[in-house]
């Protein structure tokens, strides 16, 4: 069954036994504290889809302290599938909720991401100054997806 959805997400991927998913995002938030300043964050999201449904994951944020996240699950859990060409993730960071949306187009994708309490303020990791960081007014500037 899991292999007929990666078959429904990208018409080729029956040719091929994994299906890879590259998405890079550009964020622009208010650094509050400390060392106030707007910052522009590139994020990038690496997924593995594999024929027997599990997924691998790499998760990297640049800096001079960049952040480095690997994890593997099911398709379904922290990956779900929407219909026969989206894909969802859903994450928490501090007090949002960033959902990261892919829809395929035969060989091609798109990707969105949607800050939820974008205004609100949150901590998180600053890959510029190697500690936690208070941020608010998270907006996305640009996104974009790529199957291999």
């Amino acid at each position: 069954m899991r292999w007929l959805i990666l078959t429904c997400l990208v018409p080729f991927a029956a040719q091929a036994k994994d299906l890879h998913i590259d998405v890079d995002y550009v964020l622009k938030q208010e650094r509050v504290r400390p060392s106030p300043k707007i910052v522009t964050p590139t994020i990038e999201h690496h997924f593995m889809l594999h024929e027997n449904g599990s997924v691998d994951e790499q998760f990297h944020t640049g800096g001079p302290f960049p952040e480095n996240h690997k994890a593997s699950s099911k398709l379904g859990e922290d990956l779900r599938v929407i219909d026969s060409r989206t894909i969802k993730k859903s994450w928490p960071v501090g007090a949002q909720t960033r959902v990261l949306t892919i829809t395929t187009d035969g060989a091609a994708c798109n990707a969105t991401l949607d800050i939820k309490n974008g205004a609100g303020e949150f901590k998180s990791f600053s890959t510029d100054l190697n500690t936690t960081a208070l941020y608010r007014n998270s907006s996305v500037v640009s996104t974009r997806c790529k199957i291999e």
